[in-house]
């Protein structure tokens, strides 16, 4: 008998989205599947349109507004099978999503592209990482790399192994923004070996309501705090890796500020405050939009920056 693969959906007020999510999952070519959605403590009609589904596949469990890391945490508790994905309540998959992905299932952690789709289905981008294979003491340097470190910061891409999750305890923090992110890299200290395919069947789907930090006055502080943490098992302290990956949390962090000037000053302040800031070497930078970026943080220009970010918007 083929293996299971638990898929955990999480929810909370997703009714104009829910169904055409668990439809697409539902709709697999892979037959071996179990559907564990966690609702939330949604108070639109979440819930009762999940509880509409009578495929035996779909367990439904709902408790009290935790946020998505608990809720996360939840679904993990419930998994039974021998792999497991998540799914984004937003989102929707190919038919060919979870049998793509079990073709490389010998591997610890597999990981595939993505099409970026608006809310009315029509595709915006469709991205391809190159296809490789990735071993452990490889990690530190090669998934740093940009056209690597894109593809490995979101959950929802990736084939995770139950026994690994299981046997190391990982779970989601109890953070606002990034636990994704931050589970991924607890993960990789267990994973030995990683494939990552061109395969392209997950749609990620651009809308109105997804959560922003533009309303945070912390940018810098949580895109910090998910670095450091991070890093604790990969990166070195101040080398090429981490330049890249420090340039990269501040383009982000500015990025999410650019709406607004005053802001956007304050977190310029922030990041060159900051001692990391100090150890970047603009030779350690990789890539041109790095570099440029660097500069002029460091000119200390604030209006010629922001005006790039605006224009770049």
């Amino acid at each position: 008998m083929s293996k299971q693969v638990d898929i955990i959906v999480t929810v909370y007020n997703k009714e104009n989205t829910i169904k055409q999510c668990i439809d697409s999952i539902l709709a697999q070519e892979y037959e071996n599947i179990n559907v564990i959605i966690i609702d939330d403590g949604s108070t639109d009609n979440s819930y009762r349109i999940c509880a509409q589904y009578g495929d035996p596949r779909v367990r439904l469990f709902h408790q009290n507004n935790a946020g998505v890391g608990k809720a996360r945490n939840a679904g993990i508790s419930k998994i039974s099978g021998d792999k497991v994905v998540f799914v984004d309540a937003d989102d929707y998959v190919s038919p060919l999503y979870i049998s793509d992905l079990m073709k490389y299932s010998k591997y610890d952690l597999v990981v595939q592209g993505y099409i970026s789709c608006y809310e009315n289905g029509t595709a915006c981008k469709t991205m391809i990482p190159p296809m490789c294979q990735v071993e452990y003491q490889q990690y530190g340097e090669f998934l740093f790399r940009k056209e690597i470190y894109r593809y490995m910061t979101m959950l929802w891409n990736k084939l995770f192994d139950t026994k690994l999750i299981k046997d190391n305890n990982l779970s989601f923090r109890d953070i606002s923004t990034g636990e994704d992110i931050c589970f991924i890299f607890d993960y990789l200290e267990y994973a030995k070996k990683i494939f990552i395919s061109e395969d392209t069947n997950y749609h990620y789907v651009l809308t109105k309501g997804s959560l922003s930090r533009k309303s945070m006055p912390d940018i810098w502080e949580r895109q910090n705090d998910i670095n450091n943490y991070c890093r604790k098992n990969f990166y070195p302290n101040y080398g090429v890796t981490w330049a890249n990956v420090f340039v990269r949390a501040a383009k982000r962090t500015l990025g999410e500020a650019a709406d607004n000037k005053e802001k956007f000053n304050l977190q310029i302040n922030k990041i060159r405050d900051d001692a990391s800031f100090k150890k970047v070497k603009i030779s350690y930078l990789r890539g041109h939009i790095e570099k440029l970026l660097f500069i002029l943080i460091l000119s200390r220009n604030k209006y010629v920056l922001w005006m790039v970010f605006r224009f770049v918007k």
